[in-house]
Protein backbone atom coordinates (compact mmCIF):
# COMPACT_ATOMS: atom_id res chain seq x y z
CA UNK A 1 0.00 0.00 0.00
CA UNK A 2 1.06 3.78 -0.71
CA UNK A 3 0.29 7.02 0.89
CA UNK A 4 -1.02 9.96 -0.51
CA UNK A 5 1.81 12.67 -0.69
CA UNK A 6 0.63 14.59 -3.83
CA UNK A 7 -2.72 16.60 -3.62
CA UNK A 8 -3.40 18.88 -6.95
CA UNK A 9 -2.57 18.47 -10.41
CA UNK A 10 -0.49 21.44 -10.42
CA UNK A 11 2.00 19.24 -8.04
CA UNK A 12 1.41 16.31 -10.15
CA UNK A 13 2.48 18.31 -13.08
CA UNK A 14 5.80 19.62 -11.38
CA UNK A 15 6.98 16.26 -10.28
CA UNK A 16 6.24 14.51 -13.13
CA UNK A 17 8.35 17.15 -14.92
CA UNK A 18 11.11 16.85 -12.70
CA UNK A 19 11.04 13.50 -13.34
CA UNK A 20 10.70 12.45 -16.76
CA UNK A 21 11.57 16.53 -17.89
CA UNK A 22 8.53 16.68 -19.89
CA UNK A 23 5.54 19.06 -20.89
CA UNK A 24 2.48 18.51 -19.61
CA UNK A 25 -1.25 19.99 -20.55
CA UNK A 26 -3.60 20.75 -17.66
CA UNK A 27 -6.82 19.38 -18.20
CA UNK A 28 -10.15 21.31 -18.49
CA UNK A 29 -11.45 19.40 -15.43
CA UNK A 30 -8.00 20.46 -14.14
CA UNK A 31 -8.07 16.92 -12.66
CA UNK A 32 -5.85 15.47 -15.10
CA UNK A 33 -2.79 16.44 -17.10
CA UNK A 34 -1.90 14.73 -20.85
CA UNK A 35 1.51 14.87 -22.72
CA UNK A 36 3.84 12.62 -24.55
CA UNK A 37 4.61 9.41 -22.99
CA UNK A 38 8.27 9.44 -21.16
CA UNK A 39 8.27 5.36 -21.02
CA UNK A 40 7.61 4.07 -24.62
CA UNK A 41 8.69 7.46 -26.59
CA UNK A 42 5.39 7.90 -28.38
CA UNK A 43 6.74 10.55 -30.73
CA UNK A 44 4.84 14.50 -31.89
CA UNK A 45 2.45 14.09 -34.23
CA UNK A 46 1.66 10.45 -33.03
CA UNK A 47 -1.60 8.69 -32.81
CA UNK A 48 -0.78 8.82 -29.11
CA UNK A 49 0.82 12.07 -28.86
CA UNK A 50 -1.18 12.85 -25.77
CA UNK A 51 -1.91 9.55 -24.63
CA UNK A 52 0.68 10.31 -21.48
CA UNK A 53 -2.14 10.66 -19.00
CA UNK A 54 -1.59 11.93 -14.88
CA UNK A 55 -4.05 12.86 -11.91
CA UNK A 56 -4.36 14.87 -9.46
CA UNK A 57 -2.94 12.37 -6.82
CA UNK A 58 -0.18 11.73 -8.75
CA UNK A 59 -1.03 8.52 -10.35
CA UNK A 60 0.02 8.42 -14.06
CA UNK A 61 -1.40 5.76 -17.35
CA UNK A 62 -0.26 5.52 -20.40
CA UNK A 63 -2.86 4.89 -23.17
CA UNK A 64 -0.41 3.43 -26.20
CA UNK A 65 2.19 1.22 -23.75
CA UNK A 66 -0.35 0.55 -20.95
CA UNK A 67 1.74 1.39 -18.40
CA UNK A 68 0.07 2.88 -14.99
CA UNK A 69 2.06 3.60 -11.38
CA UNK A 70 3.01 6.71 -9.26
CA UNK A 71 5.06 9.72 -10.31
CA UNK A 72 6.21 9.47 -6.40
CA UNK A 73 7.73 5.27 -6.37
CA UNK A 74 5.97 4.63 -3.36
CA UNK A 75 3.89 7.11 -2.41
CA UNK A 76 -0.05 8.24 -3.41
CA UNK A 77 -3.06 6.04 -2.59
CA UNK A 78 -4.62 3.68 -4.86
CA UNK A 79 -6.79 5.31 -7.77
CA UNK A 80 -9.93 6.84 -7.17
CA UNK A 81 -12.74 4.74 -9.38
CA UNK A 82 -13.45 7.67 -11.69
CA UNK A 83 -9.10 7.41 -12.54
CA UNK A 84 -9.78 3.68 -12.81
CA UNK A 85 -12.90 4.46 -15.26
CA UNK A 86 -10.80 7.27 -16.94
CA UNK A 87 -8.12 4.48 -18.00
CA UNK A 88 -10.71 1.29 -18.80
CA UNK A 89 -12.44 4.53 -21.18
CA UNK A 90 -8.93 4.73 -22.76
CA UNK A 91 -8.06 1.33 -22.85
CA UNK A 92 -11.93 0.77 -25.10
CA UNK A 93 -11.02 3.85 -27.31
CA UNK A 94 -7.50 2.50 -28.06
CA UNK A 95 -8.26 -1.03 -29.13
CA UNK A 96 -11.59 0.82 -31.08
CA UNK A 97 -8.92 2.97 -32.99
CA UNK A 98 -6.80 -0.01 -33.76
CA UNK A 99 -10.18 -2.03 -34.69
CA UNK A 100 -10.60 0.76 -37.00
CA UNK A 101 -7.69 1.08 -38.67
CA UNK A 102 -7.32 -2.43 -39.77
CA UNK A 103 -10.44 -2.29 -40.87
CA UNK A 104 -9.79 1.11 -42.87
CA UNK A 105 -6.90 -0.40 -44.28
CA UNK A 106 -8.72 -4.01 -45.39
CA UNK A 107 -11.03 -2.18 -47.29
CA UNK A 108 -8.40 -0.30 -49.11
CA UNK A 109 -6.48 -3.46 -49.83
CA UNK A 110 -9.65 -5.26 -51.11
CA UNK A 111 -9.51 -2.71 -54.45
CA UNK A 112 -6.09 -2.80 -55.20
CA UNK A 113 -5.83 -5.78 -57.11
CA UNK A 114 -5.10 -4.06 -60.24
CA UNK A 115 -1.80 -2.67 -58.14
CA UNK A 116 -0.98 -6.69 -57.65
CA UNK A 117 -1.36 -7.51 -61.05
CA UNK A 118 0.47 -3.66 -62.11
CA UNK A 119 3.31 -5.21 -60.08
CA UNK A 120 3.40 -8.60 -61.76
CA UNK A 121 2.93 -7.01 -65.58
CA UNK A 122 6.28 -5.25 -64.83
CA UNK A 123 8.39 -8.20 -64.42
CA UNK A 124 11.04 -8.20 -66.61
CA UNK A 125 13.11 -11.24 -67.87
CA UNK A 126 15.53 -10.52 -65.61
CA UNK A 127 12.85 -10.36 -62.61
CA UNK A 128 11.58 -13.77 -63.44
CA UNK A 129 14.95 -15.09 -63.01
CA UNK A 130 15.56 -13.41 -59.33
CA UNK A 131 12.38 -15.11 -58.84
CA UNK A 132 13.73 -18.64 -60.15
CA UNK A 133 16.57 -18.36 -58.35
CA UNK A 134 14.21 -18.31 -55.52
CA UNK A 135 13.40 -21.59 -56.57
CA UNK A 136 9.82 -20.76 -57.79
CA UNK A 137 9.51 -21.22 -61.78
CA UNK A 138 7.59 -19.58 -63.60
CA UNK A 139 4.11 -21.10 -63.68
CA UNK A 140 3.95 -20.64 -60.36
CA UNK A 141 5.22 -16.83 -60.66
CA UNK A 142 2.12 -16.21 -62.72
CA UNK A 143 -0.49 -18.37 -60.53
CA UNK A 144 0.78 -16.23 -57.86
CA UNK A 145 0.98 -13.03 -59.49
CA UNK A 146 4.70 -12.27 -58.32
CA UNK A 147 5.79 -9.21 -59.10
CA UNK A 148 8.25 -6.37 -59.01
CA UNK A 149 7.96 -2.53 -58.06
CA UNK A 150 10.15 0.30 -58.49
CA UNK A 151 9.23 2.09 -55.52
CA UNK A 152 7.99 0.68 -52.04
CA UNK A 153 5.19 2.61 -50.85
CA UNK A 154 7.09 2.45 -47.43
CA UNK A 155 10.39 2.93 -48.38
CA UNK A 156 10.20 4.67 -51.92
CA UNK A 157 13.92 4.95 -52.42
CA UNK A 158 14.00 1.34 -52.73
CA UNK A 159 12.91 -0.83 -55.39
CA UNK A 160 11.15 -4.16 -53.93
CA UNK A 161 10.04 -7.81 -55.33
CA UNK A 162 6.29 -8.40 -54.42
CA UNK A 163 4.35 -11.23 -53.58
CA UNK A 164 0.59 -10.42 -53.22
CA UNK A 165 -1.67 -12.24 -50.38
CA UNK A 166 -5.15 -13.28 -51.98
CA UNK A 167 -7.08 -15.44 -49.54
CA UNK A 168 -10.75 -16.74 -50.59
CA UNK A 169 -10.88 -14.48 -53.53
CA UNK A 170 -9.48 -11.15 -51.48
CA UNK A 171 -6.27 -8.80 -51.74
CA UNK A 172 -5.85 -8.99 -48.15
CA UNK A 173 -1.61 -7.35 -48.49
CA UNK A 174 0.89 -7.15 -50.78
CA UNK A 175 4.26 -8.24 -49.62
CA UNK A 176 7.14 -6.22 -50.93
CA UNK A 177 10.42 -7.77 -50.35
CA UNK A 178 13.25 -5.01 -50.10
CA UNK A 179 15.86 -5.45 -52.70
CA UNK A 180 18.67 -3.94 -50.52
CA UNK A 181 18.73 -5.79 -47.37
CA UNK A 182 18.52 -3.25 -44.84
CA UNK A 183 17.99 -5.90 -41.63
CA UNK A 184 14.60 -6.41 -42.37
CA UNK A 185 13.41 -6.94 -45.65
CA UNK A 186 9.78 -7.25 -45.68
CA UNK A 187 7.10 -4.87 -45.88
CA UNK A 188 3.35 -4.27 -45.95
CA UNK A 189 1.69 -2.32 -49.00
CA UNK A 190 0.18 0.06 -46.43
CA UNK A 191 0.03 0.88 -42.64
CA UNK A 192 -2.63 -0.34 -40.30
CA UNK A 193 -3.29 -3.99 -42.17
CA UNK A 194 -3.20 -6.95 -39.51
CA UNK A 195 -1.49 -10.35 -39.37
CA UNK A 196 -2.17 -13.05 -42.12
CA UNK A 197 -1.52 -16.35 -43.63
CA UNK A 198 -0.17 -16.90 -46.65
CA UNK A 199 -2.38 -19.49 -48.72
CA UNK A 200 -5.02 -19.44 -46.37
CA UNK A 201 -7.26 -21.42 -48.62
CA UNK A 202 -5.32 -24.63 -47.92
CA UNK A 203 -7.20 -24.53 -44.43
CA UNK A 204 -10.11 -25.82 -46.69
CA UNK A 205 -8.26 -28.74 -47.15
CA UNK A 206 -7.84 -31.76 -44.98
CA UNK A 207 -5.40 -34.80 -43.12
CA UNK A 208 -1.83 -32.90 -43.52
CA UNK A 209 -1.11 -29.66 -43.26
CA UNK A 210 2.86 -27.56 -43.03
CA UNK A 211 3.50 -24.10 -41.52
CA UNK A 212 6.28 -21.86 -42.80
CA UNK A 213 8.00 -19.06 -42.42
CA UNK A 214 6.72 -16.60 -45.07
CA UNK A 215 4.89 -16.67 -48.38
CA UNK A 216 8.38 -17.31 -50.74
CA UNK A 217 8.49 -20.73 -48.38
CA UNK A 218 4.95 -21.70 -49.51
CA UNK A 219 4.92 -20.58 -52.91
CA UNK A 220 8.16 -22.96 -53.52
CA UNK A 221 6.59 -26.08 -51.48
CA UNK A 222 3.11 -25.57 -53.48
CA UNK A 223 4.79 -26.69 -56.88
CA UNK A 224 5.59 -30.02 -55.75
CA UNK A 225 2.75 -32.71 -55.35
CA UNK A 226 4.51 -35.30 -52.81
CA UNK A 227 4.67 -32.67 -50.29
CA UNK A 228 1.74 -31.67 -47.68
CA UNK A 229 -0.25 -28.34 -48.32
CA UNK A 230 1.25 -25.42 -46.85
CA UNK A 231 0.36 -22.13 -45.02
CA UNK A 232 2.72 -19.08 -44.38
CA UNK A 233 3.25 -16.51 -41.62
CA UNK A 234 4.20 -13.33 -41.53
CA UNK A 235 7.57 -14.49 -39.34
CA UNK A 236 8.37 -17.05 -36.70
CA UNK A 237 6.44 -14.80 -34.22
CA UNK A 238 3.77 -14.41 -36.55
CA UNK A 239 0.77 -16.88 -35.33
CA UNK A 240 -1.88 -16.05 -33.14
CA UNK A 241 -2.60 -18.39 -31.01
CA UNK A 242 -6.47 -17.79 -32.16
CA UNK A 243 -5.36 -19.10 -35.20
CA UNK A 244 -5.40 -22.90 -33.97
CA UNK A 245 -8.97 -23.52 -33.85
CA UNK A 246 -8.85 -23.50 -38.00
CA UNK A 247 -6.35 -26.44 -37.51
CA UNK A 248 -8.54 -28.99 -35.76
CA UNK A 249 -9.69 -31.02 -38.48
CA UNK A 250 -5.99 -31.82 -39.93
CA UNK A 251 -4.96 -35.11 -38.75
CA UNK A 252 -1.09 -33.95 -38.28
CA UNK A 253 0.12 -30.30 -38.38
CA UNK A 254 4.14 -29.87 -39.53
CA UNK A 255 5.73 -27.09 -38.11
CA UNK A 256 8.59 -26.25 -41.09
CA UNK A 257 10.55 -23.45 -39.53
CA UNK A 258 14.13 -22.94 -40.65
CA UNK A 259 16.63 -24.41 -38.50
CA UNK A 260 17.32 -21.23 -36.14
CA UNK A 261 14.35 -20.89 -34.34
CA UNK A 262 13.57 -24.30 -32.64
CA UNK A 263 12.25 -22.95 -29.81
CA UNK A 264 9.75 -21.28 -31.31
CA UNK A 265 8.41 -24.37 -33.71
CA UNK A 266 8.55 -26.04 -30.91
CA UNK A 267 6.10 -23.51 -28.89
CA UNK A 268 3.80 -23.51 -32.26
CA UNK A 269 3.62 -27.16 -32.65
CA UNK A 270 2.40 -27.44 -28.85
CA UNK A 271 -1.07 -25.75 -29.81
CA UNK A 272 -1.72 -29.30 -31.92
CA UNK A 273 -1.29 -31.64 -28.62
CA UNK A 274 -0.10 -34.63 -29.90
CA UNK A 275 -1.26 -33.41 -33.64
CA UNK A 276 1.27 -31.13 -33.58
CA UNK A 277 5.19 -32.28 -35.73
CA UNK A 278 8.36 -30.15 -35.55
CA UNK A 279 10.31 -30.99 -38.66
CA UNK A 280 14.02 -30.24 -38.58
CA UNK A 281 15.91 -29.42 -41.48
CA UNK A 282 19.68 -28.84 -41.93
CA UNK A 283 18.78 -25.45 -43.98
CA UNK A 284 16.20 -23.58 -44.75
CA UNK A 285 12.91 -25.09 -46.63
CA UNK A 286 13.10 -23.30 -49.27
CA UNK A 287 16.86 -23.34 -49.95
CA UNK A 288 16.55 -27.07 -49.58
CA UNK A 289 15.49 -26.37 -53.11
CA UNK A 290 16.90 -23.21 -54.48
CA UNK A 291 20.37 -23.57 -53.44
CA UNK A 292 20.71 -27.89 -52.35
CA UNK A 293 19.07 -29.05 -55.38
CA UNK A 294 17.39 -31.30 -52.99
CA UNK A 295 14.39 -33.26 -54.82
CA UNK A 296 10.70 -33.75 -52.83
CA UNK A 297 11.62 -37.32 -51.92
CA UNK A 298 14.69 -36.15 -50.15
CA UNK A 299 12.47 -33.26 -48.68
CA UNK A 300 9.79 -35.84 -47.48
CA UNK A 301 12.45 -37.83 -45.44
CA UNK A 302 12.95 -35.58 -43.05
CA UNK A 303 8.82 -34.66 -42.99
CA UNK A 304 8.18 -38.46 -42.32
CA UNK A 305 11.04 -38.21 -39.17
CA UNK A 306 9.34 -35.44 -37.71
CA UNK A 307 8.19 -35.44 -34.13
Amino acid sequence: MSYRNITSIGEAITEAQKKWGIELKESRNHKEAHGICPLCGNQPGGAHKDGFMIFENGGYYCRKCERKGWIIDGKGEPLTQSEINAIQIAQMRRKQAEIETRLTALERMATMMPVADRYHQQLTNEDRWHWADQGIFTEAQDKYKLGVCHHCPLKPDTPSYTLPVINGGNLRNIRHRLQVDDGDRYRPHIVGLPQTLFGADNLKTSGEVGIVEGGKKHVVLSQYDEIPATVGVMGCSGFKESWARHFVHFKIVYVMYDPDVPGKAQKLAGLFGSRGRVVKFPVKPDDFFSQYDGTPAQFMEYVRLAR
